[in-house]
């Protein structure tokens, strides 16, 4: 589902037009990367967790020279799905 698809089932369920569901949704979007910059886990009811971790340095090489070189440390966006995603995802899969 792109943004567009996102925005208008938004709209269509809540009974809004589709420019009040893209800002509500730009809001929550805006509010979740500010917490997560800030270092705060953000937890969205039963989808789950996102959490920020930072990623050790580490030497890599390039297969085709040989050549190691250290990538340097960075941040990565983690999701950990909720109790009742884990349980739904598991349904289907045993359906099928």
């Amino acid at each position: 589902m792109n943004n567009n698809a996102f925005v208008g089932e938004v709209s269509r369920r809540l009974g809004y037009e589709e420019k009040d569901a893209e800002r509500i949704l730009a809001s929550l979007f805006e509010i979740i990367t500010e917490e997560l910059q800030e270092g705060n886990i953000v937890e969205l009811g039963n989808l789950g967790d996102f959490r920020v971790e930072k990623q050790m340095e580490k030497i890599v090489s390039d297969a085709s020279t040989g050549r190691r070189f250290l990538v340097p440390p960075e941040l990565q966006v983690i999701f950990e799905p909720g109790s009742a995603w884990k349980e739904e995802t598991g349904r289907r899969q045993s359906d099928e």
